[in-house]
């Protein structure tokens, strides 16, 4: 265990994940896709990590807040035909270079995320297992986490409650010790009319007793935007101010500004502003978080996030401040599955992959667009799967090349009718390692397409 430089406590397991756990309200998980088919990721005011109460053993998910849930403000994390299969950090660490998140689904529907830990060999080791279970209206009710060693060992189970709209109204966390589950945490959760929660009181399991220990009171704007969070802890048998969080708002409703400060001699004193950037896409593009040092505001750390042409986002890095300029280094990478739940790693730059959902029924071929579809699974080992799509009768070369522009592969080279294509690629002679594979189109009209994309092999 150990302190970050915000005071924060930070918990690494095996893999060096950092795990994070919110008692604050929780809304009804939905089948995946989302409604708008993507999933997204969430930003957080830094100076949040203060006030985290943290799961001292491996609850590998946190649950994001109903006052973080801003759709509107989210950083994409999907487009509209395509899953989220893996995201891979890098970390700036002598001992650990790699750490890497698998996603599985069932029914378009997130059931399980395997954790795994780049070894001394360039091979993966596994280390952490969530296991999600539903109720038959798709609400989430229980993340059951997993360690791995040798075997899978029970390590902490999440339960979750809803009322008839759907609100998360109760959260708990049990944890596994000597063979049985124990009482660790819970949280309640009162919404107003317009189903926006305003209150949450968690209580820690002390003593054979449940007792208080932080509570947040949340305030909106006549838009219904979130306006301001006070946070309360319980002390000496009463609740005393924490921490306030103010909230600016740009044209569209998206979170621009949010202003944090902490409670001292009797007034709110600054501590951390967050601001956020927008591309016309809506996509956050930059997060800079700046700290206040006692008379003014100034650099404290960045997230710069890069996307693709279906608004997923693809890449991000991120840069400290430090000797007056921005340096390479680790961060907090906040990344949520869904709308509601997520986990954070430390890291200085996440790759993210994609692929195409394979189990949503009566899929829908464009056969109007020329398209390249990332392969799946991806990163894989040994063998992956590529499709295209041909708008027209094509000739066509579909080759694999490594990162030097050598030529590894020939999947494809002939007349191909228009319509949907897979091609399977087996790399079993290969190393580890980024490839490309780049598909060529001939119409008979002359007219010739082109387009590549980045694959990982992993063994």
């Amino acid at each position: 265990m150990c302190f970050n430089k915000r005071g924060s406590i930070i918990i690494r397991c095996k893999q060096y994940f950092l795990v994070v756990l919110f008692f604050v309200a929780l809304l009804p998980i939905k089948a995946l896709p989302q409604t708008n088919n993507n999933f997204n990721y969430l930003h957080f005011p830094r100076s949040i990590n203060k006030f985290n109460k943290l799961n001292p053993d491996k609850a590998n998910l946190f649950f994001l807040p109903n006052q973080f849930k801003r759709a509107k403000t989210a950083k994409q994390r999907g487009s509209s035909n395509s899953l989220l299969d893996s995201i891979i950090f890098t970390t700036q660490n002598s001992n650990i270079l790699n750490s890497k998140n698998v996603f599985h689904y069932n029914d378009g529907r997130l059931s399980d995320i395997y954790e795994y830990c780049s070894d001394q060999m360039g091979g993966w080791d596994k280390t952490g297992l969530e296991q999600i279970v539903y109720d038959s209206k798709g609400q989430m009710i229980s993340i059951l986490s997993k360690v791995w060693l040798g075997e899978w060992a029970n390590m902490s189970l999440c339960s979750f409650g809803y009322d008839s709209c759907g609100n998360n109204t109760n959260f708990s966390i049990e944890k596994y010790s000597n063979g049985q589950w124990r009482n660790f945490y819970r949280k309640t959760c009162k919404y107003n009319s317009d189903n926006k929660v305003y209150l949450g009181i968690r209580e820690l399991w002390t003593d054979s007793n449940w007792v208080n220990d932080t509570k947040f009171i949340q305030f909106y704007n006549s838009k219904g935007e979130t306006d301001s969070l006070v946070w309360e802890l319980w002390s000496n048998d009463k609740w005393v101010n924490e921490s306030l969080i103010l909230f600016q708002h740009d044209v569209h409703g998206r979170d621009s500004i949010i202003t944090s400060r902490y409670w001292m001699d009797s007034v709110w004193v600054n501590s951390l502003t967050d601001f956020y950037i927008y591309d016309s896409n809506g996509n956050n593009i930059s997060h800079l978080i700046e700290s206040w040092d006692g008379s003014q505001w100034i650099n404290d750390n960045k997230f710069i996030y890069t996307y693709n042409s279906d608004n997923a986002c693809i890449y991000g890095v991120h840069e400290n401040w430090q000797n007056e300029e921005w340096s390479y280094g680790n961060g907090d990478f906040e990344n949520s599955i869904g709308d509601n739940f997520g986990f954070v790693s430390i890291a200085a730059e996440e790759n993210l992959y994609y692929s195409e959902p394979t189990d949503v029924k009566d899929k829908k071929t464009e056969i109007n667009k020329f398209r390249l579809s990332q392969n799946y699974p991806n990163p894989f080992n040994p063998s992956t799967k590529i499709s295209f799509n041909l708008t027209s009768d094509s000739k066509v070369t579909l080759k694999v090349f490594n990162v030097l522009g050598q030529q590894v592969a020939s999947l494809a080279n002939g007349s191909l009718a228009k319509g949907a294509h897979v091609y399977d690629f087996n790399a079993s002679k290969l190393n580890s390692g980024v490839y490309i594979y780049s598909l060529t189109a001939l119409r008979s009209d002359g007219a010739v397409y082109k387009l590549s994309k980045k694959m990982v092999l992993m063994k």
